[in-house]
């Protein structure tokens, strides 16, 4: 990839355009599982990377997820390593990811034999979206709005001061 990714596919499973779509997706979960809490670790989104592999295994994972210990103070790290050989997805998450193993079971089930035979990336990216789906709620605003506090609130305002100015203007000359 030709940026700063989430993706890990040092022997080019994927496509490029594939780990870009699987990069989006890991970026989006990350995104949907902030807060809007005071404490920085509860604002924070998970730290969510994908790993691909010919070969691994929950052992791997589990182990990767120590050797890279990304996310120290927060302990929101999820790893996902697809190994490419046995067409599976293993994940590894920190203490306080939100996302157990039995979360993750439940909709990794519900893709196994689908990876098998049809488009692995778009295949991953959905699974990660239901992921965030069922652990973050489908519509999650992470950043809620409050009124008169919002972006579009303010450049209306904005706008109508701009507006009032030059009414202003034109009424003094």
């Amino acid at each position: 990839m030709r940026s700063t990714s989430n993706v890990c596919d040092p022997n080019e499973i994927f496509s490029e355009s594939e780990r870009y779509r699987l990069n989006t997706a890991l970026q989006t979960l990350a995104t949907r599982s902030g807060g809007g809490k005071a404490d920085f670790c509860d604002r924070k989104g998970i730290e969510a990377v994908l790993a691909v592999t010919d070969e691994g295994n929950q052992i791997f994972a589990d182990e990767l997820t120590k050797k890279w210990a990304i996310d120290v103070q927060c302990q929101k790290f999820v790893l996902f390593v697809y190994s490419s050989n046995d067409e599976k997805v293993y994940m590894s998450s920190q203490a306080k990811s939100g996302i157990s193993a039995d979360d993750f079971k439940l909709i990794n089930d519900q893709y196994k034999n689908q990876l098998q035979n049809g488009d692995k990336a778009k295949l991953l990216a959905a699974m990660l979206k239901d992921i965030g789906n069922t652990k973050y709620g489908e519509e999650r605003n992470t950043h809620p709005v409050h009124p008169g506090n919002s972006k579009t609130t303010n450049s209306l305002r904005n706008l109508f001061a701009v507006f009032i100015a030059l009414i202003l203007t034109f009424i003094f000359l």
